[in-house]
């Protein structure tokens, strides 16, 4: 066998090997489609007998869908001519009120008229009868003044009898009284021309208190009232020595509490220092 025998063998078997492979693809890929259809539950027969039912339950209720939308719309149409009729009569009472309207609107026109006649009449008569009124109140005012004028007058010639009366009888009492205040000026040694202050006082300290305050041991009793001023001194067996003045802050009948003036203060003021209503 010569070479291209050879090479024709070998091209034969690899053909065959090739031919081979392809017939074994082919019948694993190849379908039995009779089967398939045929196959029971599952087959693409019994599929189509499903559906072709499935088509005809459809038809059916289309059918029923059809008959019952038909019905709907000849009811609609019957509606319809209803509403319309039901508008025709709206429209025509809708005139008829209008009408009406227009007629209730005059006649509350004309009432408004009346009424606001009326009460511009019923003003001016509210008007006149106030101006009467003011009038017979002024007349009554004159009247009630005049008689009250001549009442005043009566009782002021009365009161005026009486006030002479009791003026002579507070001159007297106030007589008395200039020479009872006379008498006691006279006895605590007061000028009645000396400018007003506190009596003539000679006590002494009792206590110092916090915050400028001193406790004196004279009070209402001697005189004494709030804002008189004392003088402050410190006696010694032959001279006195001046330390403040103090203002009377508080009184009671046998003693006073007083705050130390400390522009006045010349030194330091202590229980038992003197006090006098002027230096001697």
């Amino acid at each position: 066998m010569n070479l291209v025998g050879k090479i024709l063998t070998v091209f034969i078997f690899v053909m065959t090997i090739v031919f081979m492979t392809l017939s074994i693809m082919v019948y694993s890929t190849h379908t039995n489609w009779r089967a398939r259809v045929k196959a029971p539950g599952t087959g693409l027969e019994s599929l189509l007998q499903v559906a072709n039912q499935e088509r005809s339950a459809l038809e059916e209720e289309v059918t029923k869908l059809e008959a019952a939308l038909t019905a709907e719309q000849n009811l609609s149409k019957e509606s319809i001519a209803k509403l319309q009729q039901e508008v025709a009569q709206l429209g025509t009472e809708r005139n008829e009120l209008q009408a009406t309207e227009a007629a209730l609107k005059e006649e509350m026109r004309k009432s408004v008229e009346g009424m606001n006649a009326a009460q511009t009449e019923l003003a001016q008569l509210r008007t006149q009868i106030s101006d009467l009124r003011d009038g017979i109140v002024s007349a009554k005012t004159a009247q009630d003044a005049a008689f009250r004028q001549m009442v005043a007058r009566t009782d002021d010639l009365h009161q005026a009898a009486n006030e002479l009366s009791t003026l002579k009888s507070r001159n007297t009492q106030l007589a008395e009284q200039v020479a009872r205040i006379s008498s006691i000026l006279d006895r605590r040694g007061i000028s009645e021309f000396e400018t007003a202050g506190p009596p003539s006082i000679d006590g002494i300290v009792l206590a110092v208190r916090a915050g400028g305050l001193v406790e004196l041991s004279v009070g209402a009793d001697e005189g004494l009232k709030k804002g008189d001023r004392l003088e402050v001194v410190r006696q010694g067996p032959d001279s006195q020595r001046y330390l403040g003045a103090v203002e009377i802050l508080q009184t009671e009948p046998d003693k006073s509490v007083a705050k130390i003036i400390p522009e006045t203060r010349q030194g330091s003021i202590e229980k038992e220092d003197r006090v006098y209503s002027r230096l001697r």
